[in-house]
């Protein structure tokens, strides 16, 4: 009974510091460096959007809490597509289906070096450049909005983007 009282007394204490993860990082900066990237290659500026941004965050925790319970798995049960979980948190679209478009990149860096914290935004950027999958959603002409979470806890650094119109 005493143990299993101080496991349910644990994982409160955790699951209250972990749900008031703040976003690590500049967010504004990141989005100035995607804007300049999108700019260069002839498409439009994105919009910060708060309603995203709590999308993101909760798959960014998902990712995060699947990693440190030993596990890689992107696809969250509760919210199984980026669309679930922007209109979980209430974004609505400026266009209806089926022109409604929502696209998510997520990265994980393991024991990130100091040096490396100082440009975090470039890295995560250049990250989703490098894969083409992740580099072709940024460069969707039919977004207009987007939203930024990352959690650094120390030792590995978690990000999520959404991107919608």
């Amino acid at each position: 009974m005493k143990m299993s009282l101080l496991i349910l007394i644990l994982t409160s204490c955790f699951l209250v510091s972990f749900s008031q993860t703040s976003n690590y990082g500049d967010k504004y900066e990141f989005l100035r460096l995607l804007n300049d990237y999108r700019s260069s290659k002839g498409l439009n500026q994105l919009k910060y959007d708060e309603t995203l941004e709590k999308a993101a965050k909760l798959q960014c925790d998902y990712n995060y809490l699947q990693h440190n319970e030993g596990g890689h798995n992107n696809s969250n049960p509760n919210y199984t597509t980026p669309y679930n979980r922007v209109y979980k948190v209430g974004y609505i679209p400026n266009n209806a289906y089926p022109n409604y478009v929502c696209k998510e990149n997520c990265v994980v860096y393991l024991n990130v070096a100091n040096h490396r914290l100082n440009s975090i935004e470039k890295n995560i950027l250049e990250s989703y450049k490098s894969s083409n999958s992740h580099n072709l959603a940024m460069l969707r002409e039919n977004i207009e909005n987007f939203g930024y979470f990352t959690i650094y806890d120390g030792k590995d650094v978690y990000n999520v983007i959404l991107m919608a119109n």
